[in-house]
């Protein structure tokens, strides 16, 4: 057995039960992972000089805020290879890398903690006739979030 393993504390028992998923969440709309974690997709795209995530060469990235109500450790889990995003006139935009406080990883990731800024950086430019981005994660820690951004 490993010695270096860490120590994560479980997040602790409710009996409040988590409300029904809509079909999609409004950008900085809170939805829950579950009792005590929720994640929202920020208004703001990623300022493309920002660091975390160079997008002045093309394509775009969206910010996701994941919080504990609790301020209590977590672990998300997500495999950045499932996000999606299309436009609403259909435009598929393919992933570049999505990760912790940054955007080059595009295999499974976990990460422990209470706040985090995950970012998604997608490929292409979006149309003038565009009026909204629909951007769907199938896979944090289990769940399917889909989430709407006017343009």
């Amino acid at each position: 057995m490993p010695t270096n393993t860490p120590t994560i504390t479980p997040l602790p028992l409710t009996d409040t039960p988590i409300p029904p998923t809509p079909d999609f969440y409004l950008t900085d709309q809170w939805a829950p992972i579950n009792s005590d974690v929720y994640i929202r997709m920020e208004n703001n795209f990623e300022n493309p000089l920002s660091g975390r995530c160079f997008t002045n060469e093309g394509g775009f990235a969206v910010v996701f805020e994941v919080k504990s109500s609790t301020h209590t450790d977590f672990l998300l889990r997500f495999d950045p290879s499932k996000f999606h995003a299309e436009d609403d006139i259909e435009t598929q935009f393919p992933l570049v890398g999505a990760g912790y406080n940054r955007c080059d990883n595009v295999g499974p990731q976990v990460i422990q903690g209470w706040d985090m800024i995950v970012i998604a950086k997608f490929a292409g430019q979006m149309s003038q006739d565009s009026h909204y981005l629909i951007v769907t994660a199938e896979s944090i820690n289990g769940k399917r979030f889909v989430f709407h951004k006017s343009l």
